[in-house]
């Protein structure tokens, strides 16, 4: 169950990524003479982005998930 609703969260987190991703490196591109020590398509700085990323929507997705778990079917179900 826990699966199913991080499997709901994967297109929207794999756009934003992909979005984000992309408009940093023109932002970088744009920005190069002020980047001092950095190349301005540095590959650990956007990895490390990435998995920031990732990690915060997997850490805000896991309180919805849980208290979901918790409902009975049957409840919610009769709810509706």
């Amino acid at each position: 169950m826990l699966a199913t609703v991080f499997r709901q969260f994967r297109w929207p987190v794999l756009t934003g990524l992909g979005v984000g991703m992309a408009g940093a490196a023109l932002l970088s591109l744009a920005l190069r003479r002020e980047l001092y020590g950095l190349s301005n398509l540095d590959p650990i700085s956007y990895v490390v982005a990435a998995v920031l990323f990732v990690v915060v929507v997997a850490l805000s997705a896991l309180g919805p998930a849980r208290r979901a778990l918790k409902v009975d079917p049957i409840t919610a179900l009769r709810y509706e």
